[in-house]
C-alpha cells in the first residue's frame, strides 16, 4: 500500500512541476506529449527518491545527490521522449524540481 505522504507529495510535485515544464517546453514539442512526458517524468523518479536512494542516504545526501540524479534522468525522458535538446531539457528539470521542493516543502511545513 502506498503511504499517504508519498500521494500528496507525489501531487503536489505534480502540481508544482508540470506548469515549469509546460511553459519552458510547450514550444519544443505538441503540448499533450509535454504534458505526458511531465507527468511520466516524474511519476517514474519520485518512487527512486522516496523508497530507494532515501533507504542508502541520509538526508542531505539525499538532497544533493538524489535530487541531482532525479534531475538527470528526468531532463534525459524528457530529451528523448520530446525529441529535443539535452541542453533545453537540464535546464527545465532543474527549475522544475527545485520549484517543488522549494515550495513543496514550505507548503507541506506550514
Amino acid at each position: 500500500m502506498i503511504p499517504n505522504d508519498f500521494l500528496i507529495a507525489w501531487l503536489l510535485t505534480l502540481a508544482l512541476e508540470m506548469p515549469v515544464i509546460y511553459l519552458l517546453l510547450h514550444k519544443s514539442a505538441p503540448r499533450h506529449k509535454v504534458i505526458f512526458a511531465g507527468l511520466i517524468a516524474s511519476t517514474l523518479t519520485l518512487p527512486w527518491l522516496w523508497f530507494v536512494l532515501s533507504h542508502w542516504m541520509d538526508y542531505n545526501q539525499l538532497l544533493l545527490i538524489g535530487e541531482s540524479l532525479v534531475v538527470v534522468v528526468e531532463a534525459a525522458l524528457l530529451a528523448s521522449w520530446l525529441q529535443t535538446r539535452f541542453r533545453l531539457a537540464l535546464p527545465t528539470a532543474i527549475l522544475a524540481n527545485l520549484t517543488s521542493l522549494l515550495i513543496g516543502t514550505w507548503i507541506l511545513s506550514a
